[in-house]
Order: C-alpha cells, then sequence, then structure tokens
C-alpha cells in the first residue's frame, strides 16, 4: 500500500503502472474526481519557490475540492531542519498532508517516516519524482511503448536525472546519459535502478559525449548543463542539425531563472515543452488521489 511518494524506486511496477493509467482518466474525466479531497486540507512547503510547480498543485487540490495552505517561510524550514520528525507530528495535529519542495532527500526521507499522513516528494537535492514521472507519462501517450523507446538525458546529472533512470528501470526502457566528466549520475542511484530493472529490459549507458548519447533516441532530453558541451551553448541547434525530425525534445521544468529563460526550447517545431507544463497537473492530481485513497 503506497503511503507517501518519495521515489520512484519506492513503488512497485504495479504501482507505477496504475498511477500512469490513473493519471489518464483524471486527465480525460476530470469532473470524477472533483470531491476527492472534500475536507482534506494539505501543507505546501516550497524551498526555495517554484512557480511552475506550485502552481500546479494548488490548482490540483482546489480542482478536487481541497484546501492548499502555503508554509514557505523560512521559520518553518527552519524548524523542519531542527527536527523533521517532531515537525512531521506537529503537522499531523494541523492538516491532512504534506508536500515538499526541498534541499535535502534525507530529511524528506525522515519526514514521511515520522508521520501518518502522506508527504509529497516535489523535488530534493536527489531526487524529482514527479517531473520525472509525468514525463514518462507523456511519452506512454506520444510513443505508447515505453520499452521500446530510448531517451537521450543531455547535462549535468541532477536530481531529475535520478528520477528519470528509475521511471526507465521501471518500463523497461532504454536511456543514456551523457554528462560532463565529473557530473555523472550517483552510483547508488545506478544500482538501485539495475536492481529495479533486472527483469525489464532497462539499459543504461552513461557517457561524455551528447552525440554518442542521442543515436538511434526517440527522446533527448536537455538540461542545465547542456550548454557545455558547445563552445557557444549552441547543443540544442547542433542537436536538432543531426537528428531527424520526428525526435522529440523535452526539457528540465523549471528553467533556471524563470520560465521565460527557455530560449531556443520554445522555438524547436519538436518540442513538447508546453505539454509537459500541462501533464504534471494531471500527474500531482493522480499521486494525491492514489496517496488519499491508501491511507484511508
Amino acid at each position: 500500500m503506497l503511503t507517501d511518494f518519495v521515489s520512484i524506486h519506492d513503488l512497485s511496477l504495479y504501482e507505477f503502472n496504475y498511477l500512469l493509467d490513473l493519471t489518464q482518466h483524471i486527465k480525460e474525466k476530470p469532473h470524477q474526481f472533483k470531491n476527492h479531497l472534500k475536507n482534506k486540507t494539505l501543507a505546501l512547503i516550497f524551498q526555495p519557490p517554484s512557480s511552475i510547480t506550485e502552481i500546479p498543485f494548488k490548482v490540483g487540490i482546489i480542482q478536487m475540492g481541497g484546501n492548499p495552505i502555503s508554509a514557505s517561510t523560512m521559520d518553518i524550514q527552519e524548524d523542519i531542519l531542527k527536527s523533521p520528525a517532531n515537525f512531521a507530528k506537529i503537522m499531523e495535529r494541523w492538516v491532512d498532508g504534506i508536500i515538499i519542495k526541498t534541499t535535502s532527500q534525507k530529511m524528506v526521507t525522515e519526514l514521511a517516516g515520522s508521520t501518518h499522513i502522506p508527504v509529497v516528494n516535489i523535488q530534493t537535492d536527489l531526487l524529482q519524482p514527479c517531473q520525472a514521472i509525468s514525463d514518462f507519462f507523456l511519452l506512454r501517450e506520444l510513443r505508447k511503448d515505453l520499452s521500446s523507446m530510448k531517451l537521450a538525458f543531455i547535462g549535468r546529472s541532477n536530481n531529475l536525472c535520478h528520477s528519470l533512470i528509475f521511471a526507465a528501470a521501471k518500463t523497461g526502457a532504454r536511456i543514456s546519459v551523457a554528462t560532463p566528466i565529473g557530473y555523472e549520475p550517483q552510483g547508488e542511484v545506478i544500482e538501485l535502478a539495475k536492481s529495479d530493472g533486472a527483469s525489464s529490459g532497462f539499459e543504461l549507458q552513461l557517457t561524455s559525449d551528447p552525440f554518442d548519447a542521442i543515436c538511434d533516441a526517440a527522446v533527448i532530453y536537455t538540461s542545465p548543463g547542456a550548454s557545455s558541451f558547445s563552445p557557444q551553448g549552441q547543443i540544442l541547434n547542433d542537436i536538432k542539425a543531426k537528428t531527424s525530425a520526428d525526435v522529440q525534445l523535452m526539457n528540465y521544468l523549471p528553467e533556471p531563472g524563470g520560465i521565460g529563460t527557455a530560449g531556443d526550447i520554445y522555438d524547436l517545431n519538436r518540442s513538447v515543452f508546453f505539454e509537459q507544463t500541462e501533464t504534471i497537473l494531471h500527474i500531482q492530481k493522480a499521486i494525491m488521489v492514489l496517496l488519499f485513497e491508501s491511507n484511508k
């Protein structure tokens, strides 16, 4: 039974696929879920703030009849850091769930383990599970068969890269990660993903050559640090020139510096950036529905 959403690694294969199916249902028939969070109050803690992740969570909670409250002040953050366990035990007496974006995976794990109310991990220094599973839902819509797909990740390895690797392991997809030397994915993540994907057909390639990574890729994911592969920072144009027109481009959300700085990613016809921003709303609603069904 799923009680928290902290890491894609924690999901069983059944839970992963059920979450994708539930997201499809919510997207197609949102009116059927308008009361799923009725009389539920959820605390949103975003440190640092991020409108592109906070707004869809608030919208999703309201659309399902719940009450979102912001708890993102600095004193709240300090209280969590001092004692995640004590903070969790206090919050469970006030609210029905905690949605958190912070800089410490260890803190979120301790928070989730110290309370009986659901905890949703938006983003930490190690993981970014909501966006990763959202993007795999979008890829399933676009590509149908995830197990036959190759995804290339270009840029410095980061929290999103780790979560994409976990998602690929669950689906049996191939993922090729091209990072500058010294910015590779963490070894623990690689080992856990290999264990998750032992029977799924999952393949992971690590390289420092982005053009090696994009060979035969159906989807190319660019993230902060991708520009370091090109002297003039024109890696997107170089990729466009070396790939066929049916290769789709995805991007890290949010863009460093805000929504308005995405630059070339908006201009490429193959980009699904705006579809990514829509899909995050549906997947976050599905996560909340699943958690509150499991915690009844």
